[in-house]
């Protein structure tokens, strides 16, 4: 990836020679290209690598070649709806358990690179020397188990441009996905609960596209801003009035969004199909727990869609309850969008080898994705992608060049990198 190549080329120093890299991470085709070249320009070696992957995004070909490489992975099944957090967590136990027992004396440096929390946590509430640890975090959900540690990590998930370069991107994955269901490419009723950053995106995309929208957040602020920034999409008070318009529902909250919707209510409403935008099988968990579990039994190619009779109507629930922009098949994304959260990662990977290698003075936990690199990323970036100029107000254009509003829309504590890096 080109972006990679430009940011850490041959001008940093191997900083990754002797680390071990522990991660929960999908595994995609362009996961499997940052470990490469991480390999090739940082001194990483592909043993030293250990991974879990994600049931419901795993590539199976990826996973053969990260093995045939030399890394160490695992990727759990799914028992049944409902039961991928549980299963996920012992999976990650037992590996956080292994590399206890296979801790050296005196221990080797390890990063762990954490989509979701629990490996960080689970690392933090077991091992007992956490000097030899620096994690990085890169989902908002996961950032307070991740946090809850006493050593460093690098909050990727809080970084200006994973908060405000990054949604548009995957916004563009799922209406990608949308188009390749015919179901829903035919729709043109769309509902969004949750407008985040992520369902923001998913609103104004949905709109420029010419479908009606109907949203609903918690956050009366958030549905706001979203309400003057779309003008033609219809702000709802409750997620049912949501229901009862759209024929196809997104959700992007993070959780069950439909807990607090009545049965009756959902067997009512208009809506016929339902697809996920947000990590794991949370956002229509109360509305899964009401179909057959055996219709997800970890197939071979893809995660099934889930048939739920409710009332006078056969709902879908769409890639079984898990994120529609995922298919197992392949990546969704161009190659040329996701190559900008590669980058974060790969920078946070490098900057996380950095702080191992320095004295700690001060105890601090949550730290800042280095500003500089930030800058450096969004700047190359822009210059290799000029067409995704059109997906960004001119505020974030302008921020992305500004160290201070990097840094007041960044959370964590910054910490400069202890080398002479030019980011």
């Amino acid at each position: 990836m080109e972006l990679l190549r430009r940011i850490f080329g041959s001008t940093l120093p191997p900083l990754l020679d002797g680390r071990r890299l522990v991660g929960v991470q999908h595994f995609l085709e362009t996961t499997e290209s940052l470990l490469a070249h991480l390999v090739s320009t940082q001194g990483l070696r592909f043993r030293d690598v250990e991974l879990v992957g994600k049931p419901y995004s795993a590539i199976p070909a990826v996973q053969q070649s990260l093995v045939r490489q030399g890394c160490k992975v695992t990727v759990p099944t799914i028992p049944r709806p409902g039961d991928y957090r549980a299963t996920q967590q012992a999976c990650i136990r037992r590996v956080v358990e292994t590399m206890v027992q296979a801790m050296p004396d005196p221990p080797i440096k390890h990063i762990l690179l954490d989509e979701g929390g629990d490996l960080i946590g689970a690392t933090g509430h077991t091992v007992r020397d956490l000097s030899c640890f620096c994690g990085i975090e890169q989902t908002r959900s996961g950032l307070p188990r991740a946090l809850s540690v006493k050593f460093p990590v690098i909050q990727v998930a809080d970084s200006a441009l994973k908060r405000h370069l990054e949604p548009p991107l995957i916004a563009r994955e799922v209406l990608t996905a949308i188009s390749q269901r015919p179901a829903l490419a035919r729709a043109d009723r769309f509902g969004v609960i949750g407008v985040g950053v992520l369902g923001s995106s998913l609103v104004e995309q949905l709109c420029r596209t010419g479908r009606t929208v109907w949203f609903f957040d918690t956050n009366s602020d958030t549905a706001g801003r979203v309400e003057q920034m779309n003008p033609s999409a219809v702000r709802c008070s409750t997620p049912d009035l949501v229901l009862r318009s759209a024929g196809v529902v997104l959700g992007s909250t993070g959780k069950d969004c439909l807990a607090s919707v009545d049965a009756a209510d959902i067997g009512r409403a208009e809506v016929r199909h339902f697809a996920s935008c947000s990590s794991g099988d949370y956002e229509f968990l109360s509305l899964l727990r009401m179909g057959d579990a055996s219709q997800i039994q970890d197939p071979p190619r893809a995660v099934n869609d889930i048939q739920v009779d409710v009332g006078r109507h056969e709902l879908t629930v769409h890639n079984g309850g898990f994120p529609i922009n995922f298919n197992r098949e392949h990546e969704l994304s161009a190659p040329e969008d996701i190559q900008l959260t590669r980058a974060l990662l790969g920078g946070a990977i490098v900057q996380a080898a950095a702080l191992l290698g320095r004295r700690r003075s001060r105890r601090v936990t949550g730290i800042m994705l280095s500003p500089g690199l930030q800058m450096a990323i969004a700047r190359n970036w822009l210059e290799l992608r000029p067409e995704r100029r059109g997906d960004y107000s001119k505020e974030v254009l302008a921020g992305v060049s500004d160290r201070n509003w990097i840094v007041r829309n960044s959370g964590g504590s910054e910490i400069g990198i202890p080398l002479g890096f030019v980011w």
